[in-house]
């Protein structure tokens, strides 16, 4: 494997390749499982990074000069959801008149923006604040005034070009934002 996976991928690819060489061995086709013994990269577990109120405002406040990164990261800021719930968001989740967010699902594949129902299967609704519901709706209004399509399913966090955002490209956005801006704590993962 190319060395620049991830060890959780190259692990996840190691479980799948040694449970079909255990079935081949177990059929008979080889007499030993080759993936024995195969040494595989330490898997290391990030520590949060945690926020005070006043270094997440300045964030949000360095973050609303990049068009691409603001909403996600107010929306977050906002309401705690996690980067796969905000980039399933859709257009008809948002309730203008209630001030709600409804959270069904989440992005699990974000080359075809592939959705699922969320970790506990069911639908909740997030009541937001009037700053949040005001950049949605200027957001939208912009948008549809500058022509920018909606996203192919109406999503609420695009691209400049309307595209859905997807995961690779909004980590790799938020990593450079991060390294680039002094103050930010390096270590800072969305």
């Amino acid at each position: 494997m190319r060395s620049h996976y991830a060890p959780k991928t190259i692990h996840a690819s190691y479980d799948v390749l040694k449970a079909v060489m255990e079935l081949a061995k177990d059929k008979g086709l080889i007499v030993r499982n080759p993936c024995k013994g195969v040494k595989l990269p330490e898997i290391t577990n990030h520590a949060p990074v945690l926020m005070s109120v006043e270094a997440l405002d300045q964030l949000c406040k360095l973050a609303s000069m990049h068009s691409d990164l603001y909403l996600p990261i107010l929306i977050a800021k906002e309401t705690g959801l996690r980067r796969s719930q905000i980039l399933a968001l859709l257009w008809q989740d948002v309730n203008f008149n209630d001030c709600t967010l409804r959270v069904s699902r989440n992005v699990i594949s974000s080359k075809s923006h592939v959705y699922t129902s969320g970790k506990e299967r069911k639908t909740r609704e997030i009541v937001i604040s009037n700053d949040l519901l005001e950049t949605l709706t200027t957001t939208r209004i912009r948008r549809k005034n500058a022509g920018i399509p909606a996203g192919d399913g109406n999503q609420v966090c695009v691209t400049k070009l309307g595209k859905p955002m997807e995961a690779r490209y909004f980590n790799n956005l938020f990593r450079k934002f991060v390294n680039e801006n002094e103050g930010i704590d390096r270590n800072l993962r969305f």
